[in-house]
């Protein structure tokens, strides 16, 4: 079944010449009865190991490396749109990139208080304080807050003040 995505061109109108269909089959049945992969003989040669190989051939040939068979209106594979390009792309992940470190710098800083300081506040003035950020000073909430755990916590080498 033929996916719409990407549609097949249909069959050539005319038949292959009859020399070039029959040296094919011959080919074909000798690599069958010899029990032998073409793309593996292929790879297994020591003139196709070279990885420079591809750029020669495409210069020897004045082949496109990025081409396509299909017809320009179906699918053409040089961009016109800039923003498709690295430098345009590049431009545009340094804005982000810029916008995001604002926002954090205006964000400012959090402090962050441990649960025994909190307490240790909270036991010395008989009501439970917050602290705010800003200030770095304590906040006195109102008395009928909730007391602290009466449950005893020992210390852990984390929690030195």
């Amino acid at each position: 079944p033929m996916s719409p995505a990407v549609p097949l061109p249909p069959s050539p109108p005319t038949k292959c010449p009859s020399p070039i269909q029959k040296k094919v089959r011959d080919f074909t049945a000798k690599m069958t009865n010899l029990g032998q992969d073409y793309t593996q003989r292929l790879r297994s040669h020591h003139e196709f190991s070279n990885p420079a190989i591809l750029e020669k051939l495409v210069n020897a040939e004045e082949i496109d490396p990025c081409g396509s068979n299909y017809p320009v209106e179906l699918f053409d594979p040089h961009p016109k749109d800039p923003s498709c390009f690295y430098d345009a792309l590049e431009k545009t992940q340094n804005r982000f990139l810029a916008d995001k470190a604002k926002q954090k710098a205006a964000r400012g800083k959090v402090d962050f208080v441990s649960e025994k300081k909190l307490l240790l506040a909270s036991s010395s003035s008989g009501g439970l304080k917050t602290f705010d950020s800003s200030s770095k000073e304590a906040i006195a909430t109102s008395s009928t807050s909730a007391p602290p755990s009466k449950k005893t916590r020992t210390g852990s080498k984390w929690d030195n003040p």
